[in-house]
């Protein structure tokens, strides 16, 4: 830790010899799958949207450079922790503006209520450690103001969230990448379009796109040969899209399973 990010703990009244017990908690990895933090990455498909969290809700990043770490650990290792300080001490203002839906950058994945800084949305952070290591440092004081915390530590950011169907990340993807459909997943509503078309094949919401999905490679439907060349197109890509992958598509669909 260098002078500048020592001198702002001391200036927010922290005791830089003992640190308060909640700095040594534990920064979460986001507990997803490599599909599902793909489908988090595109907008389209995720749902994203701008949405009001409190810093003590966010308990991780997919940032492999603090992932695992505690808070302190990762504010010490900051890329650029100088310049956040710096920014703060100049215009403490700023972290004011970040609370307004209009001037956010910042980007989150929202699982069971909790936030994860999410790089693919806009990340954030050396900004968030920073600030998680202020609002951890405030409640640990003797007399806690919770309505003043609530009102500094709550911003805005670009939020993907993860369905409570954990399928549909996996249903979506095939949808756009392998069957090459195009997918808009916004306000609780799919559409899907033909390829470089905006002619609509389904809109509904996403407990109706799981049967449609499925319906795709019903041959009394759908033409054999065509049946046949979208179970391939999904095929081709199971030895590098990994194994949850191939075994969520083969639950939904029993007929990927043969040839």
């Amino acid at each position: 830790m260098n002078d500048i990010q020592k001198n702002f703990l001391e200036s927010i009244r922290v005791n830089i010899e003992s640190y308060p017990a909640s700095f040594y908690g534990k920064i979460k990895n986001i507990p997803l799958s490599n599909i599902e933090i793909e489908y988090c990455a595109v907008p389209n498909y995720c749902n994203g949207k701008i949405e009001k969290f409190h810093i003590r809700d966010v308990v991780g990043t997919n940032h492999e450079r603090y992932a695992g770490k505690t808070w302190i650990e990762a504010y010490s290792d900051l890329d650029r922790g100088n310049d956040i300080i710096e920014l703060y001490n100049k215009n403490p203002n700023y972290y004011r503006e970040i609370r307004q839906p209009d001037k956010t950058d910042l980007g989150l994945i929202k699982l069971d209520g909790k936030y994860y800084i999410f790089d693919k949305a806009g990340g954030g952070n050396n900004r968030l450690i920073t600030m998680k290591i202020m609002y951890l440092s405030q409640i640990a004081k003797d007399k806690i103001d919770f309505q003043k915390i609530d009102e500094m530590f709550t911003f805005s950011a670009r939020v993907r969230e993860i369905p409570k169907d954990r399928n549909l990340p996996y249903i979506i993807m095939a949808l756009g990448e392998d069957l090459g459909f195009g997918v808009n997943h916004s306000n609780g509503t799919i559409k899907l379009t033909r390829k470089f078309s905006d002619d609509i094949l389904f809109e509904g919401s996403p407990e109706d796109i799981k049967q449609y999905f499925i319906s795709l490679f019903d041959t009394e439907k759908y033409d054999t040969n065509l049946v046949k060349q979208r179970l391939n197109n999904i095929r081709r890509t199971f030895s590098f899209s990994g194994k949850q992958y191939k075994e969520k598509l083969e639950k939904l669909v029993p007929s990927l399973r043969g040839e």
